[in-house]
């Protein structure tokens, strides 16, 4: 309809009705997600490659605000049963959260924490952001539930849940505020059917 339009500005209204539109169906595909993830196949996935990559793709923004990254983790391959894009998408979302609740030019860090047990990997992503009040850590895994106002969605830590718990693993945030915020992710190597 909106190439129809010959005013300029119900055109610019047209073009943002229907940017809005992907967006909402960007949110509804992710909350279906949510509460029903895809069933792709399983796979060995090597969790530090996973992890390198989403640190490529967050480098530009974690270099405009002067974060330094930092691995506590032998370089080795780490290997579980998992859906690729699935992990990523996690791993993106929380080093994304990281990002953002820290101020630029504040020395602030990104500290990536990888263990293993006999049976999971256990891997800490601690920020130095502003920190999560105690009232909003209950509601954080809320579907639209946001601590970032406008610019949030409230559905980057839902969907990250619901992966997490399809993958037969858990997610937890621990956090303090002006300190900074520690999410654990554990993830079973071996799927558990």
């Amino acid at each position: 309809l909106g190439d129809d339009l010959t005013d300029k500005k119900r055109k610019r209204f047209s073009k943002l009705a229907q940017k809005e539109c992907w967006r909402m169906a960007s949110m509804i595909k992710n909350l279906q997600s949510f509460y029903q993830p895809s069933e792709e196949n399983f796979e060995p996935i090597e969790i530090d490659r996973l992890i390198e990559e989403i640190l490529l793709i967050a480098g530009k923004a974690l270099k405009v605000k002067g974060i330094k990254v930092k691995k506590n983790y032998k370089t080795e391959t780490f290997i579980f049963d998992g859906i690729e894009d699935q992990i990523k998408q996690v791993l993106l979302n929380v080093v994304q959260n990281g990002i953002d609740s820290i101020k630029g030019n504040s020395n602030g860090s990104i500290t990536l924490t990888l263990t293993q047990t006999s049976n999971d990997f256990v891997l800490k992503i601690t920020d130095t952001g502003k920190g999560i009040e105690k009232e909003n850590i209950k509601m954080i895994f809320d579907p639209f539930f946001s601590t970032k106002g406008k610019e949030g969605t409230g559905l980057g830590l839902s969907v990250s849940y619901g992966i997490i718990k399809k993958h037969g693993g858990d997610i937890t945030i621990d956090s303090q505020l002006g300190v900074g915020s520690t999410v654990n992710l554990v993830l079973p190597i071996n799927r558990k059917v």
